[in-house]
This record gives C-alpha cells, sequence and structure tokens, in this order.
C-alpha cells in the first residue's frame, strides 16, 4: 500500500500531513476522553439515584417529609442526578399546584447549579445531568436559557454528533 507522505512531495509537505494527522488523531482522543469522563460521572451519579429509588421501594415507605430532607440534602450537595430522581418520587405524592412549585423550586435551582458549573469549566461533567434536567423541566420558562444553551454544550463536550463534522483548522499560515 503505497504511503500518503514523500509520494511526490517534498519533505516540508511530509511534516504538514504528519502534523495534521497528529492534529486529528489528538482531537479525536481528547473528544473521547471528554465523552468516557462524562459517562464516568453519569454511572457514579446512577448508582446514586439508584440508591434512592430502592429506598423508596423498601417495605416502609418514606414520609414526604423525609423525601423533603433528602432533596434538600442532594441539592446541598449538588447531586443533579440525586435530586432529579427524588423529584420523580415527590412528584407522584403532590398536587398539582404543590408539583408547579417544586418544579419551578427546582428548574431555578439547576439552572444555577449549570451555571456554576459551565462557569468553572466543569461542562462535560454536568452535560448528562442537564440534558435530563432540560427534558424533565422542559416547557419551564426558568429552564429556558439551558434548553437553549443545551445542543452547544454537548458539541462543546463531543456528545452531539454534529460537532464531529467540523473541518480541522489549517496549519498553515
Amino acid at each position: 500500500m503505497p504511503s500518503k507522505y514523500s509520494a511526490n512531495g517534498s519533505r516540508e509537505d511530509d511534516a504538514i500531513l504528519l502534523l495534521r494527522d497528529i492534529q486529528a488523531t489528538l482531537l479525536k482522543l481528547t473528544r473521547r476522553v471528554d465523552q468516557l469522563s462524562a459517562q464516568v460521572n453519569v454511572l457514579q451519579q446512577s448508582v446514586a439515584g439508584h440508591v434512592v429509588v430502592a429506598t423508596e421501594d423498601a417495605e416502609t415507605p418514606l414520609s414526604d417529609e423525609k423525601l423533603l430532607q433528602m432533596l434538600e440534602a442532594a441539592q446541598a450537595s449538588a447531586d443533579p442526578y440525586a435530586v432529579l430522581d427524588l423529584r420523580r418520587v415527590l412528584i407522584e405524592r403532590l398536587d398539582s399546584e404543590e408539583q408547579g412549585k417544586l418544579d419551578r423550586d427546582l428548574a431555578r435551582w439547576f439552572t444555577e447549579h449549570f451555571h456554576k458549573a459551565l462557569r468553572s469549566g466543569h461542562a462535560a461533567v454536568v452535560a448528562g445531568a442537564l440534558e435530563r434536567a432540560v427534558e424533565e423541566f422542559g416547557p419551564l420558562p426558568e429552564m429556558q436559557l439551558l434548553a437553549d444553551a443545551l445542543p452547544m454544550i454537548l458539541r462543546s463536550v463531543g456528545l452531539y454528533e454534529e460537532s464531529r463534522q467540523e473541518p480541522l483548522p489549517d496549519l498553515e499560515d
């Protein structure tokens, strides 16, 4: 199989081709590391969320008060997956007015939580939780800014398929 290096080009051309190949490989590796990091975080958070749900499935159901305390603790520890899992359990027990209030309060908490994480450079860590929160709180005005930003955030961490189609920057001046 003929090599793409030194076929009819100069050493300088070969070096440029090699550098572009290295650049492309590094970009792919960086995206993959970001994806794996986000997946590990999702798995860790998912395990924590399943513990919450398993507790709810116990023979002695938890009181609404206890669930609200657990929700506050999850918020205090900045655990968005546990917050979402607890919300799912609580929402079934509340009337529509209480559901609306809880959702609006949690949407505001998520907006603040995700803004802090994104500003501190942790987009890959929160991308999965952000996507789930946007799905669950969809039409609430409190989540609109994050819903609008979600595709860009997912692209930035390589979790959005279209982001893989961007051209490589040219190495030549």
